[in-house]
Parts: C-alpha cells; sequence; structure tokens
C-alpha cells in the first residue's frame, strides 16, 4: 500500500502522498489543508484551487487508495485460490506492520468513524466494503469450481472474513493490541485450512 504513494509525477499523486503523509503523522482530527500543504512538494495555492476543504481533499483521497487497489487486484498474477485469498489477507491486515502502516491504519479507521456524519466518505467506504467483499467472495467461486474449497455460501463466507479482519483491525488500533491481528490470521488461516479446503486440497 505505501507503494502507491511513491511516484508523484502528476499533480494529483503528488497531492494524494501530501495526504498519505498528513494523515499518518497527525491522524485525521489533526490533519488540515495547511498540514497538508507542508508536505506537499508544489505551491499551497494548487490545494486550495483544487479543494474547497479537508473533507473534499480527503473524499478524493479515499476514491484514489480504492482506484489503486482495484487496479491492484485486476493486475495480480496469483490465479490459483489459496494463494489469491491468502495473499489478499496480506495485503489488507499484514501479520505484523510497520509503524508507518499502523498510523496509516489508525488515520483510516478515525475517517471510517466520521461516516455518519460525513456522506462523502460513507460511500467511499462502501465502495471500499464492497470491492474486497466481492473479490473474496469471486476468488472462493472459483475454488469451489476447481475442487479447491468446500461447498460454503461463497458471499456469507467472505463477509465473516472480511469482518473478522476488520473488527481485529479496529481493536488494534483502539486499544493498541497489535499482537492481536498476529493471532486474528492464524485463526483465519486455521479456519481456512479446516472449514475452506477441501481434504484433498489440504493435503
Amino acid at each position: 500500500m505505501t507503494e502507491w504513494f511513491e511516484t508523484t509525477e502528476t499533480t494529483e499523486e503528488a497531492i494524494m502522498a501530501a495526504t498519505y503523509r498528513a494523515l499518518r503523522a497527525h491522524g485525521y482530527a489533526g490533519t488540515t489543508i495547511s498540514r497538508i500543504g507542508e508536505e506537499f512538494e508544489k505551491s499551497q495555492s494548487l490545494l486550495y484551487y483544487h479543494y474547497d476543504d479537508k473533507d473534499d481533499l480527503l473524499a478524493d483521497f479515499l476514491s484514489y487508495l480504492l482506484d489503486r487497489l482495484e487496479a491492484d487486484l485486476r493486475a495480480t498474477t496469483v490465479t490459483e485460490p489459496r494463494e489469491r485469498l491468502e495473499a489478499l489477507l496480506d495485503k489488507l491486515a499484514p501479520v505484523d506492520p510497520d509503524v508507518e502502516r499502523r498510523q496509516f491504519f489508525q488515520a483510516l479507521l478515525e475517517m471510517r468513524a466520521q461516516t455518519p456524519h460525513q456522506p462523502v466518505y460513507r460511500e467511499q467506504f462502501e465502495r471500499s466494503d464492497a470491492l474486497i467483499v466481492d473479490d473474496i467472495t469471486a476468488t472462493i467461486e472459483a475454488g469451489i469450481e476447481e475442487g479447491v474449497f468446500e461447498t460454503v455460501a461463497a458471499e456469507q463466507t467472505a463477509e465473516y472474513i472480511y469482518s473478522t479482519l476488520y473488527g481485529a483491525l479496529d481493536r488494534c488500533v483502539t486499544l493498541g493490541q497489535w499482537d492481536s491481528l498476529a493471532q486474528t490470521r492464524r485463526e483465519l488461516d486455521r479456519y481456512i485450512e479446516t472449514r475452506l479446503l477441501t481434504v484433498e486440497a489440504s493435503e
């Protein structure tokens, strides 16, 4: 995910990278247009030219994240269902995220908490949830068709996996219990091994 902000060839990419750095440094509440401007490599006047306020910019930032995630999912070369599912879990919730990733997770969850009052945020997070659940669902359906996964209700199973991961991330951020993320991943791996994989695939 951090690699999405390494290239800043366009003004949009530079603004998104500056927003990413500001969110990591200050969290959602502490991030302002001015602080994003401090991270911006070009004239701050460009920020005010493109955006009226912080919420407009952050809504675009969320959309940018989702566009990159969607592009990554389409471009993946991993086609074996079990490997694809594990790769997606690693991307969404790495077992031992570094400090940079933890800071960013915190900012995202702070933004998600604003959705009851910010329809523009809610729209993007609804899109995010649908994108991820749809990809997990499609992966499970492919696994069932190939005889790798048991015949399960694919969408409900995808919802369970995603909700479990999200709950673990929320706990990590709000309580600082990052060890619980590794524990949750181990339990999900065990679930996949014992409940989702066919006997033949697990041998």
